[in-house]
């Protein structure tokens, strides 16, 4: 398994991970690729044999880091096992 920063072209599939994981109320394309319109952000996914297992992101302002994408991990149901 890799730890990497996430590319933009990872957001199609974190996009598909959100409908499988949150289908009750999922973060679109627009607004999961909107932190690579913002140096404050930073986006981090688990890679597993060349597929994402799981993502997260941390927006920076100022001083304190909040966090702004609540889906630290995310893993389709058949990936976790269940």
């Amino acid at each position: 398994m890799i730890i990497r920063e996430w590319k933009y072209e990872d957001i199609l599939r974190i996009s598909q991970i959100e409908k499988e994981c949150f289908p009750q109320e999922p973060w679109s394309f627009k607004t999961l690729a909107s932190g690579f319109e913002t140096e404050a952000f930073f986006g981090v996914l688990a890679e597993d044999c060349g597929e994402i297992a799981g993502y997260g992101g941390i927006t920076v302002a100022g001083h304190r880091r909040h966090r702004q994408y609540r889906r630290d991990r995310a893993l389709p149901q058949q990936r976790r096992g269940n």
